[in-house]
């Protein structure tokens, strides 16, 4: 378990790297800077998609106005299988679903602006 406080002001790629067995986050009730939205973790500054704790679902939607889903952000989502994609992406950093069960994902072939075939692995 991981408690972020207030005082956490950005998240960044690969913060959670190797922690596989971590099974829940809390935020800090009044944080502006860092949202938990379905079990995702989104640094709301910079609309960056950083991590999915929530590895029990078959199916998840990016919340709108995320903007980047980073690398690793889906690994050890082993249960995951469709992921829809908002418009709002404008970038999937390579690995971004690695280490998934991902089998479809939906998303505007329009709103991805650098997609790296290696993100879907």
């Amino acid at each position: 378990h991981v408690i972020l406080p207030k005082s956490i002001t950005a998240i960044h790629s690969g913060a959670f790297a190797g922690c596989a067995r971590l099974s829940s986050i809390t935020l800090s009730s009044d944080s502006d800077a860092i949202r938990l939205v379905d079990g995702m973790l989104i640094d709301a500054n910079s609309g960056r998609l950083v991590f999915c704790i929530n590895r029990t679902r078959a199916k998840l939607d990016i919340p709108d106005g995320v903007r980047i889903i980073t690398s690793y952000a889906f690994m050890y989502c082993s249960q995951l299988r469709t992921i829809t994609i908002p418009s709002s992406i404008k970038k999937i950093e390579a690995c971004a679903f690695r280490g998934s069960g991902i089998t479809k994902i939906s998303a505007s072939s329009d709103s991805i602006e650098n997609k790296a075939v290696s993100a879907i692995v």
